[in-house]
């Protein structure tokens, strides 16, 4: 995915240097056939994942609600490793089939703080009419409290901690288990697709 991403990138640097001289009518076309063929290479990949994510899901955690195809899809809209995310509503709750969860559809358990109840959550505004729904709220809140100051989910998994130090969860073996976990995951849901 990121080779294709610097694909993009680079693409878009190509079409856009004011100093080049092109000819219109001879490259036109070629800029078009490499933008589909960048397309088709995104779909091919994001196909691969659903797959992916869905035989995981169904073999593993087949009382799960996600839904594979939109998990990926949010995950790619807002360029969020997809094998966090996975990693952490597993380690949670099993992707919402276990624990509070169950009740706040919920599968990051967001908001279920050590003796927290699952009224209190609701109150909150932590919980969904569907897990799917809960699923760009984590992000964003991965993205705004988490991750910044050249932080990434890789440093998460070292020292899950907000950027001001609060800890994501009690448990002292979290972040060991999220890569553990994430490790396991790419090599699942990744590596088929590099190949």
């Amino acid at each position: 995915m990121k080779k294709i991403l610097i694909g993009l990138m680079c693409l878009c640097g190509a079409c856009f240097m004011p100093h080049q001289q092109i000819k219109p009518h001879t490259t036109k076309p070629k800029r078009i056939s490499i933008v589909t063929d960048t397309i088709q290479k995104i779909d091919s990949v994001r196909e691969m994942l659903v797959k992916n994510v869905s035989t995981y899901l169904k073999k593993r955690f087949p009382k799960s609600k996600l839904t594979p195809s939109h998990l990926v899809d949010v995950c790619l809209k807002h360029n969020f490793d997809i094998c966090f995310a996975m990693a952490q509503a597993e380690v949670e709750s099993g992707y919402g089939t276990q624990g509070k969860a169950k009740h706040t559809n919920s599968p990051w358990n967001v908001g279920a703080c050590d003796g927290h109840s699952v009224n209190r959550i609701k109150k909150n505004g932590h919980a969904f009419s569907h897990p799917d729904h809960s699923i760009e709220p984590y992000i964003l809140l991965i993205k705004r409290k988490y991750l910044g100051n050249k932080r990434s989910v890789h440093d998460l998994m070292n020292r899950f901690t907000t950027l001001g130090g609060s800890r994501y969860a009690s448990n002292p073996s979290y972040e060991r288990t999220i890569k553990n976990t994430y490790n396991r995951l790419k090599r699942v849901i990744w590596k088929p697709v590099c190949e």
